[in-house]
């Protein structure tokens, strides 16, 4: 699960992605309001879930949030912020956020309650994505292929989900280091294609299939015929 971090500490925000990269989710990070504006518009269907701080560079969290709402956008945001009030409390909520944590915060609080809104029924994320015979449950963690149970690691299943999401789109290497290992990631290009040859022999060969193909001199893509 990709997971957008609005946070203008940077130290603060590259622990919560060391946090987070540990329980398998894939992070990116903005700064400001106008980054994180990009990002979602961009990117809005690819993001399970937002954290969100509330006192920002160039904005309020809180006005942000109530501005993603009115604009359709769906996608469970936690506010993040050092106002621990009622009344603040109250006002993140009614702007549309699904939960509001109080700064210092304990780490297993703040996974737990991700989990919480990421398992939520009127939650924006679709449970599964399918492509073609490929069948991947996202909350279970689970792969099918043509019925069959594929067992993948943590990483190895990051990345088919993202591919998955992008189905029959060419994905650069670079996009996918980014979004698999993370923005804080040295990870190299060899790497990426082991990974993408581990993929192969549990998707492709077992099945006699031919649906992860490298588009030369441009990246990766996930075929659904």
């Amino acid at each position: 699960m990709r997971i957008l971090i609005v946070e203008d500490d940077q130290k603060l925000s590259q622990l919560i992605v060391k946090m987070l990269e540990k329980d398998g989710y894939v992070c990116d990070t903005a700064f400001e309001l106008s980054r994180a504006s990009e990002k979602i518009n961009n990117n809005s269907s690819s993001f399970d879930a937002i954290l969100l701080d509330v006192g920002l560079p160039d904005g309020n969290g809180t006005e942000f949030c109530k501005q993603l709402r009115a604009s359709g956008i769906t996608t469970p945001i936690i506010m993040l912020t050092g106002r621990s009030s009622t009344v603040d409390k109250v006002t993140g909520l009614d702007a549309g956020a699904d939960d509001y944590i109080p700064k210092p915060f304990s780490p297993n609080e703040l996974k737990a309650r991700l989990r919480a809104i990421l398992r939520r029924p009127k939650s924006a994320i679709a449970d599964e994505i399918v492509c073609g015979e490929i069948r991947l449950n996202i909350l279970a963690r689970s792969v099918e292929v043509q019925g069959q149970p594929v067992e993948l690691m943590p990483k190895e299943f990051s990345l088919l989900e993202y591919l998955m999401r992008k189905k029959n789109e060419v994905v650069k290497k670079d996009e996918l280091l980014r979004h698999v290992w993370g923005v804080y990631s040295n990870t190299s290009s060899n790497r990426l294609e082991v990974y993408i040859r581990y993929l192969r022999e549990k998707i492709d060969l077992p099945f006699k299939t031919n649906t992860i193909q490298t588009v030369r001199g441009a990246g990766y893509k996930i075929a659904e015929k």
